[in-house]
């Protein structure tokens, strides 16, 4: 075997094995785990073989926007809760009772039924240590290799800033760069132009709930 070869293969091997202790950590988390928002963090780790991981759009995340990029968890839920309480009338909106019954946390947590705990990424965009947005999406939905944009508020104090643009973008370049071939998301009318802006185009409408779309190939 030769020296460059051996080389490829150890580093495979060891790929191999952190994937393994991965996923043994994580499914150890995930059955003591007493909530499904915790479930949803405790899976995170593992690396699907075959499957578009979210943790590759995560590492791409950070790469494709100037700011720091933080998994929301129960533990620092406080520490970016101004962002959703800035944006309270639009998750109401958006979540209906779940926000009463549940709090804005734990109606943002949900998942679709069927859905793999370990392809949802609920992360705030922080800057200098505070968070100034979040984002939720949702991996290989509605179908395998598409993303789905479940929703991405902006701080109260820096719309209009061009913020809501950048993010979308670094989003479209890592989801790209992750391997996923098409977002999906669904806007309200207030905000569909927003998105038209963003390349996003409509494919579909419900009432006052329109879907759009926008291709990575």
């Amino acid at each position: 075997m030769e020296p460059s070869q051996h080389g490829d293969y150890l580093h495979t091997w060891m790929n191999y094995l952190q994937y393994k202790f991965n996923y043994y950590i994580a499914w150890k988390t995930y059955a003591g785990a007493d909530s499904l928002f915790a479930q949803a963090q405790a899976v995170r780790p593992l690396l699907y073989v075959g499957d578009i991981s979210i943790m590759k759009l995560y590492t791409e995340m950070q790469r494709a926007l100037p700011y720091d990029v933080v998994p929301i968890t129960e533990d620092n839920y406080d520490t970016v809760r101004e962002v959703f309480d800035t944006n309270l009338e639009f998750l109401v909106e958006g979540y209906g009772k779940l926000v009463e019954e549940k709090g804005v946390l734990g109606a943002i947590a949900q998942l679709p039924d069927g859905f793999n705990p370990a392809d949802k990424y609920l992360a705030a965009i922080c800057q200098k240590g505070k968070a100034i947005a979040a984002v939720d999406l949702l991996g290989n939905s509605p179908t395998k290799n598409e993303l789905w944009l479940s929703f991405l508020v902006v701080h109260e104090d820096l719309k209009s800033s061009g913020l809501g643009a950048q993010i979308t973008e670094g989003v479209v370049c890592a989801a790209q760069m992750a391997g996923f071939t098409k977002i999906n998301l669904g806007s309200f009318e207030t905000t569909a132009a927003f998105w038209e802006k963003q390349g996003f185009t409509q494919s579909g409408a419900n009432d006052n709930f329109l879907t759009f779309y926008r291709s990575l190939q």
